[in-house]
C-alpha cells in the first residue's frame, strides 16, 4: 500500500505567491524575472512532486514561467530599467495593483497546476495544460477578487514593510550564489514570518472570493472536461485560518488601486 499523500497546502502556495510578487521589486534588469522564473519553477516542482510525477526541465519551466518571459521579455526589461530603479531607491514608492495582480495570477496557477495533477494530466498534457490555464486566466474576470486583495495589502502595510525587508535580506545573502533557491527554501522552510503572516491574509482573501470554482470550471472546459467535478478544495481548512483573518462577511471594495502603497526604508542595524 502506498505512502498517503499531504493534503493541499494552501497557505504554502499563498507563501510562494507573496514571495514571487515581491521579485518585481528587484531594482536589477533581468535579475528580477530571472529569480521569479526560478521560484515559479521550484514551486510547481513541489506540486508536482507530491503527486509523484516526474517532469523534466524543459516541461516544469513551460508550466511555471511567466508569460513574456522570452526574447520580448528581455528587451523589455531592458527598456524599462531606468523607470524600475529610480522606483526602487531607498524610499520605495509601487502600485498596489502590481504585486496583488502578481500574487493572484501565481495563486491560481498552482491552483490550477493542483487541480491538473489530480485529473491525471502530468506529464503527458503539459503544453495543454499550460493553454488551458493561460485561457481560463484571460476569460475569467479576476479584477473583484484584485481589488479586495489591494483593499488588504494597504490595511497590513506594516507587514508589507516587513515582507519587502526580510525577503531581500534572505536573497541578499545568497546574491552571488542562489537568490531563487534562497527565496524558495525559506517560503517552504516558513522562515519569514512578516511575508509568511501577510501571504495568510492574502491568500484568505482569495478563499473567501469563490473565484476559484469558476476559475477551475474555465480550465476543465479548455481541456474539454466540462462534466469533470473539481478535484481541488474550493476552500482553505477551517483550522488554517484564524477566525480574527477571515471575516464572515465579503470585503468591502478598496479605494481606486491606483493608490500608491509606500514601503518605509530598512532600518539600519546596530553595531
Amino acid at each position: 500500500m502506498g505512502e498517503e499523500r499531504a493534503g493541499l497546502d494552501w497557505l504554502l502556495l499563498g507563501r510562494y505567491a507573496l514571495v514571487v510578487a515581491l521579485c518585481e521589486l528587484i531594482p536589477i534588469p533581468l535579475l528580477d524575472g530571472w529569480v521569479e522564473n526560478r521560484v515559479r519553477r521550484r514551486m510547481v516542482r513541489l506540486i508536482t512532486t507530491r503527486h509523484g510525477i516526474a517532469l523534466d526541465d524543459a516541461q516544469v519551466a513551460l508550466l511555471a514561467d511567466a508569460s513574456g518571459a522570452g526574447c520580448m521579455g528581455c528587451f523589455w526589461a531592458i527598456v524599462m530599467w531606468p523607470v524600475k530603479k529610480l522606483l526602487k531607491t531607498v524610499l520605495i514608492v509601487f502600485q498596489a495593483k502590481t504585486i496583488t495582480d502578481r500574487f493572484s495570477e501565481v495563486l491560481h496557477r498552482a491552483l490550477l497546476t493542483e487541480e491538473a495533477c489530480e485529473l491525471g494530466l502530468l506529464p503527458e498534457k503539459v503544453e495543454e495544460v499550460r493553454k488551458a490555464m493561460d485561457q481560463a486566466l484571460a476569460h475569467v474576470d479576476t479584477r473583484p477578487v484584485e481589488r479586495k486583495l489591494v483593499g488588504t495589502l494597504r490595511d497590513a502595510k506594516h507587514e508589507l514593510n516587513g515582507a519587502v525587508w526580510e525577503s531581500a535580506r534572505v536573497a541578499r545573502e545568497r546574491l552571488r550564489d542562489r537568490p531563487a533557491e534562497a527565496l524558495a527554501d525559506a517560503a517552504e522552510g516558513d522562515q519569514l514570518p512578516q511575508a509568511s503572516e501577510l501571504s495568510r491574509v492574502l491568500t484568505a482573501t482569495v478563499q473567501v472570493s469563490g473565484l476559484v470554482p469558476e476559475l477551475v470550471k474555465w480550465f476543465h472546459g479548455e481541456l474539454g472536461l466540462l462534466q469533470v467535478e473539481p478535484k481541488i478544495a474550493g476552500l482553505i481548512e477551517p483550522e488554517l485560518v484564524p477566525s480574527d483573518i477571515v471575516e464572515p462577511a465579503t470585503p468591502a471594495l478598496p479605494m481606486p488601486v491606483e493608490d500608491a502603497v509606500e514601503v518605509v526604508p530598512e532600518p539600519d542595524e546596530e553595531g
